[in-house]
């Protein structure tokens, strides 16, 4: 018989994103789905507005060891040009979980994420108010920062009145000390100039991006850190050609940066 060494490395170089090839890998030989079943969910794409949510919260309750394979989530709400939309449309209100380790009244997402002891990439992609997330969820969030390499948080909306995210930020951001890659697309119903609150900057941060670099404090704040230090990639969007150059100059100056995207709008 060959070698186990040899089914590993032949399922290994399937792209983990092709399910379809790991599944089929995984049921046609027990010594294939050795490696298929893991790469099969190490990385979870879910749609918060279907029944992905509840469908994988159920898998995770039957089979809770299935949590700790998966290494990245992606949650996602509609497309990239979507309308802002509320929490509770989602169908994603308070649920009484049974399979939870407290077994008490959660939201969907939060029990689902409970289960996933070794992730390391979270991305929220979400046409939401922040101040509409329950704060059950944005808790579970501050609670897996320390495990966290990359955080994404993309498509949110914000009320400058209340600052509800950037105290979210904080403190999900100050627990976060092994985060290498942060991106942020929130946008705002009015300007951030004055935002946001002073950061603990301990995450070796690697890579940056800002949607909206011109009008968010936040990403000001983390670029003028002088603890940041091992930066080496940073994407900006819509800035105009001065702030780029300013940016660059006052940088702190351990950090090489060996990769600078624009990203900019055209008629």
């Amino acid at each position: 018989m060959l070698p186990q060494e040899l089914f590993d490395e032949i399922v290994e170089r399937v792209p983990e994103h092709d399910h379809e090839t790991l599944r089929a890998c995984w049921a046609s030989s027990r010594v294939l789905a050795a490696t298929a079943r893991p790469r099969c969910f190490r990385s979870v794409h879910v749609d918060m507005t279907g029944l992905q949510s509840a469908r994988l919260l159920n898998l995770l309750s039957a089979q809770p060891e299935i949590g700790g394979l998966v290494h990245a989530l992606y949650l996602v709400v509609g497309s990239p040009h979507s309308e802002i939309v509320s929490w509770a449309s989602l169908g994603l209100e308070r649920h009484e979980l049974q399979a939870t380790a407290s077994g008490r009244d959660t939201d969907i997402l939060s029990a689902l994420v409970s289960y996933l002891v070794n992730i390391r990439h979270f991305s929220f992609a979400a046409p939401l108010d922040w101040n509409d997330v329950p704060a059950t969820f944005r808790t579970t969030l501050a609670g897996i920062a320390p495990q966290l390499e990359t955080l994404y948080l993309r498509r949110i909306y914000v009320n400058v009145a209340s600052a509800q995210l950037w105290k979210d930020f904080q403190q999900t951001y100050s627990a976060a000390r092994n985060l290498k890659r942060i991106s942020l697309c929130i946008y705002s119903y009015s300007p951030l100039a004055a935002l946001p609150l002073p950061l603990d900057f301990a995450a070796p941060l690697e890579s940056l991006a800002f949607c909206d670099y011109a009008s968010s404090g936040l990403a000001k704040g983390l670029l003028s850190s002088s603890r940041l230090g091992r930066l080496r990639t940073l994407s900006l969007g819509y800035p105009e050609v001065s702030q780029v150059r300013n940016l660059l100059a006052q940088l702190p100056a351990d950090n090489i940066i060996e990769e600078l995207n624009i990203w900019r709008d055209y008629d």
